[in-house]
Parts: C-alpha cells; structure tokens; sequence
C-alpha cells in the first residue's frame, strides 16, 4: 500500500525543493525496508501481480532493488552534466 501522507499525483509538486525531495527520498526507504522486513520468509514464493505482470513477493522485491540502479545512473549522469564528478 502507499504510505500514509502520499499523494502519488501530486509528489511531483517536491520537485525544486530539495530537502522536500531529499526527505521524500529517505521516507521510501524506510518505507520498502519495512515492508520487505514484514514479509515472512514463508510468503516470498507467493504469486501477486506487478505492473500487470505475474511475479512472487520475492520477485517484485528483486525488481524494485534492481531499479534503485536505474535511478542511480540518471543521477550520476545528471550531476555529471552539471560538473558535478559523484
């Protein structure tokens, strides 16, 4: 579920303030790290869908990890084309 206080169409109203972003960054981290802490090792094999797509609890964690590196690369790339050397 979303987190209480989200508004997914209004998140982009952080953008150009950054310690709005910087704060709304670590409270999804904190939030994925609970719910994966929640789920009970028994449950990881259970079949949900995702984006439309069948996958486990298991699966849809190792796709959202893998996409935190998506999102690391743009970063680099952006602060790169700002001279800034991450």
């Amino acid at each position: 579920p979303i987190p209480a206080g989200i508004d997914p169409k209004a998140i982009n109203a952080a953008a150009g303030d950054k310690a709005k972003t910087v704060q709304a960054l670590k409270d999804s981290f904190v939030h994925f790290r609970g719910a994966i802490l929640s789920i009970k090792d028994s449950d990881l094999n259970n079949g949900i869908k995702f984006f439309g797509a069948d996958t486990t609890i298991r699966g849809a964690f190792i796709k959202i990890t893998g996409h935190f590196g998506e999102h690391l690369g743009q970063s680099i790339a952006y602060s790169r084309m700002n001279g800034i050397i991450p």
